[in-house]
């Protein structure tokens, strides 16, 4: 049985050459625009910031969400929106890691007479995603139940959904945390007297199953989804969006030794 465990903290001291205290990691053209992956002097690198929304109230008539107030980043609050515009003018607020602070896996192999089963379950802890595919479905194109039934939802919530512009983000930065059944493989290793028909030193055939199960509080599709970008390289690790999960494979493999 091995078990691993491995831990990592960052600290940003300096960003480039002049005054610079933040800097938008997804692409976006100016600190404040829809993106949430940031460097920011202090913190983590690709950490995760955006307008927190702490209250909202639901007005019945327009039937929808209205005197939204907002995180100051400061233990305080402020209106979220200038008044009489829709402007932001609340602070961006750290929300969490995008990048895992804890990994690990637990791995065991238990051999009985010419078997042998080996089992893995490896886990990633603290750090968070944005279900953007949630996300779009609501601002985007107000398919989702907040949209529909608004009455029925938390005024903080419905005032995610009907932000069109897509600049409140909060509700829909959720726990990645996960632990995976990545793999489970049976070998079956052949006596001698079967070997040695076959002129070899060694047969082995292995039958093997990996990504069975997810053990998450994740919404999205996979935790450990990020969009792709610029030819496969992402640089926004924080957001999962149009791609598929991890797929459930099961392969079958026979191994002779000369």
């Amino acid at each position: 049985m091995q078990f691993n465990l491995a831990g990592t903290t960052a600290k940003i001291i300096k960003l480039g050459t002049g005054a610079d205290t933040m800097i938008n990691v997804t692409g976006n053209t100016s600190v404040g625009t829809v993106g949430v992956v940031f460097h920011r002097i202090g913190y983590s690198p690709f950490d995760l910031f955006t307008y927190r929304v702490v209250s909202a109230t639901y007005d019945p008539t327009t039937k929808t969400a209205i005197n939204l107030i907002c995180d100051n980043g400061r233990g305080g609050t402020v209106a979220c929106f200038a008044p009489g515009s829709s402007s932001l003018q609340a602070p961006l607020v750290y929300v969490g890691h995008s990048i895992p602070t804890t990994t690990g896996s637990w791995i065991n192999t238990v051999r009985f007479s010419n078997f042998r089963l080996y089992a893995m379950i490896d886990f990633q802890r603290g750090f968070k995603k944005t279900d953007t595919n949630y996300e779009q479905v609501c601002q985007v194109f107000a398919g989702c139940l907040e949209n529909i039934h608004p009455e029925q939802y938390d005024p903080v919530q419905v005032a995610h959904a009907q932000n069109g512009g897509g600049q409140l983000q909060d509700f829909y930065i959720r726990s990645a945390n996960f632990a995976k059944l990545r793999e489970v493989a049976l070998t079956f290793d052949a006596p001698p007297r079967t070997v040695r028909y076959l002129g070899a030193n060694a047969l082995a055939i292995t039958v093997s199953a990996r990504n069975l199960h997810t053990w998450t509080h994740y919404t999205g599709l996979d935790p450990e989804n990020s969009v792709n970008t610029e030819g496969g390289m992402s640089r926004n690790f924080g957001t999962d969006q149009t791609e598929y999960p991890q797929l459930a494979s099961i392969l079958i493999g026979v191994r002779l030794g000369y």
